[in-house]
């Protein structure tokens, strides 16, 4: 029987590897004829990234491996400029031996299909009109949107000359040559920092709870003075919650990379005042969390891994 390999370069970040790992996972399942080889990129030296390699490495699944690629020079664009700039170049730089090595290449898109349609927008509209967007333009005929888009609702990369634009361009060209498939998954996985004791935990509070009585709150990385606030909100709203609440790494002034814990955050006596009504942890099972008949509402910032988990 003739094998296929395939491989994958997920977007760096723990969340877009943990998604990528899930999907090899399920297509080996369906092919026994598949292997597949998942190139890891990191910004920096990333806890959450060494123990889901850690994990995979003992569990040992069956024709999946992952390599983790050595870290690269920070590109020269300002962040500060263009975030879209920035992290297309940080890409660009792993992925360009690659692209010379005259494989076929696809994308994973977990998008919707608006999203798709305005990526392939700028590299029609550069033909005729090679400037950045401007909010004086005419409205656009996107593919994918039923009437027309008026520029004061593009994304602000669109009109960035120092970078933004330019990455727009470049990805809405790579999503033209590739081929896409949207792929939606409801089942949900867990996060690998997350063990199976401390899933049984939440699910076993939630128990506990009145029907429809828990809001659920998922915000993804918050600051100190953001987080008290948000905690002095639910102590005085006298509901019950389920908060996960995700610390981001701090770096020191000689670069060294910290990791907090959520207690290190809150008010002082907070979790003994909130006991029995609030529960906080680092990750929660989403999709099983929001399944729950305990939970009566959702608080998110409407990134759109949450959305995809609600729906």
């Amino acid at each position: 029987m003739k094998k296929v390999e395939l491989v994958f370069v997920p977007t760096p970040g723990v969340g877009h590897l943990v998604s990528t790992i899930e999907f090899a996972k399920r297509l080996i399942r369906r092919d026994d004829r598949i292997l597949i080889t998942i190139l890891s990129m990191k910004w920096f030296s990333d806890a959450s990234i060494d123990a889901l390699t850690k994990s995979l490495t003992v569990s040992r699944p069956d024709r999946i491996q992952l390599i983790d690629l050595p870290q690269v020079y920070p590109p020269s664009v300002d962040p500060m400029k263009s975030a879209e700039g920035y992290i297309y170049a940080f890409i660009e730089s792993y992925i360009h031996p690659v692209r010379n090595a005259g494989l076929p290449s696809y994308i994973f898109l977990t998008s919707n299909a608006a999203f798709l349609g305005l990526m392939f927008y700028p590299p029609n509209r550069h033909r005729q009109n090679s400037s950045e967007f401007e909010n004086t333009d005419p409205e656009h005929l996107i593919p994918g949107f039923v009437n027309p888009v008026p520029s004061c609702v593009l994304p602000s990369a669109c009109f960035n000359k120092d970078g933004g634009y330019t990455a727009y361009l470049k990805i809405g060209e790579r999503f033209m040559d590739a081929k896409i498939g949207p792929v939606l998954d409801l089942n949900g996985l867990p996060h690998p920092e997350l063990d199976l004791i401390q899933r049984d935990k939440i699910m076993k509070w939630l128990d506990d709870q009145p029907q429809s009585a828990v809001i659920f709150l998922c915000f993804g990385s918050f600051g100190e003075p953001q987080v008290k606030e948000m905690a002095l909100g639910l102590e005085q709203s006298g509901y019950r919650f389920l908060w996960s609440l995700r610390v981001p790494p701090q770096k020191d002034a000689s670069g060294i990379v910290h990791f907090k814990k959520p207690e290190d955050m809150l008010p002082e006596g907070y979790r003994e005042r909130i006991q029995g009504r609030g529960m906080i942890c680092e990750w929660a099972p989403q999709v099983e969390v929001l399944a729950h008949k305990a939970i009566g509402g959702f608080v998110s910032h409407c990134g759109w891994n949450p959305i995809l988990t609600m729906f």
